[in-house]
């Protein structure tokens, strides 16, 4: 941060960081804004998460699934497709309590409802108010390797309040024409993407 300001550049406080890295956060920061965002419920133990599953209608199963999430996950890391109870149990038998990629302990994890649809990740950046867009990919994940959401390719789209900043988003567009923001971040990351 020192080094950002000494040329000049605004630098994010502990707020922007928690904007750039916690999913609940983010979502909640498009919800206050007044945007769509994606239905979800963060959950710290089975029994929250059970009575949430439970309380869905339609029931939890393969034509009504949902998705699980880690906080702070990065790259698909934590993200599953989640279709039944035990299927739900074991994940968080098995998440909750241990570590992130990055070493922080996972508390918590985040239901949200499936979005189908086709996918589209929009790269931005934003300085004194002046918004650009960088590039928007038309992404591509189909189940591979045990994963429900491999990225099996990019493709490279024309292009046609934070005054500075960077983002990536993605957009799921559903039927009826109706766009579905299922994932915000205030970071750069298009070209960072892995696959699994």
């Amino acid at each position: 941060a020192a080094c950002t300001r000494t040329w000049g550049n605004p630098v994010d406080g502990p707020s922007g960081t928690l904007a750039r890295h916690d999913k609940w956060y983010i979502s909640e920061a498009v919800r206050n804004a007044g945007l769509r965002s994606v239905k979800e419920i963060k959950i710290s133990s089975w029994h929250e998460a059970k009575d949430y599953l439970e309380s869905l209608s339609p029931p939890l199963s393969e034509a009504n699934p949902v998705i699980f999430k880690i906080l702070q996950g990065s790259s698909s890391e934590g993200v599953q497709k989640v279709h039944s109870m035990e299927q739900a149990r074991e994940i968080i038998a098995r998440e909750l309590g241990s570590a992130s990629q990055f070493g922080g302990q996972i508390g918590k994890i985040l239901i949200q409802e499936f979005l189908s649809g086709q996918e589209y990740v929009i790269d931005s950046a934003s300085r004194d108010g002046v918004h650009k867009v960088t590039i928007v990919w038309n992404e591509d994940l189909r189940p591979g390797n045990g994963i429900f959401n491999l990225y099996y390719g990019f493709k490279s789209m024309d292009p046609e309040d934070p005054k500075t900043n960077a983002g990536h988003h993605r957009l799921r567009e559903q039927s009826a024409r109706r766009n579905w923001p299922p994932e915000w971040r205030s970071r750069h990351g298009g070209e960072v993407a892995r696959g699994g």
